[in-house]
């Protein structure tokens, strides 16, 4: 899920600092009042954390994505490293659901279909094809799923 941070959310601002096709995966981070801006990111041979903040405390003004994250991404840039490639445990297996809806989904049914791993033998609902429903129906599908392993 980390890989869909730099490819759908705060991290993809650093695709244009990135060498094309590189996976990596992160989390960026915003502290109450833009005290503190942080992204926390890998690659498959690197990692990097960057926070930008003051002494005192005082606020930056910069969100996880508008102040680390440029920061984060040039350094992984101009740094040699390999993509984030993980191997799936034998006790999960891969599906494909549709980004916005959370909902299973055949890999050309949108052009914003991603492959998630799920445990085994887990029954996702049936095939909706490419509705939206809200990713929160499934983000806690994905809560429980883990609650159970």
């Amino acid at each position: 899920m980390l890989t869909e941070v730099m490819t759908h959310g705060t991290g993809q601002g650093a695709a244009s600092r990135l060498p094309a096709g590189l996976v990596t995966a992160g989390k960026s981070g915003t502290s109450s009042n833009f005290r503190d801006s942080w992204f926390a990111g890998f690659s498959g041979s690197h990692l990097a954390v960057v926070w930008i903040g003051n002494d005192d405390n005082a606020p930056t003004g910069l969100t996880g994505s508008r102040g680390a994250l440029p920061v984060w991404s040039t350094l992984m840039g101009q740094v040699a490293t390999s993509s984030w490639q993980p191997k799936m445990p034998d006790t999960l297996e891969e599906t494909w659901i549709e980004y916005e809806s959370g909902l299973a989904a055949d890999p050309d049914c949108a052009d914003d279909v991603i492959p998630i791993a799920v445990p085994q033998g887990t029954e996702l609902d049936e095939m909706h094809g490419c509705g939206f429903r809200g990713l929160h129906k499934f983000a806690r599908r994905v809560a429980d799923w883990w609650r159970e392993l």
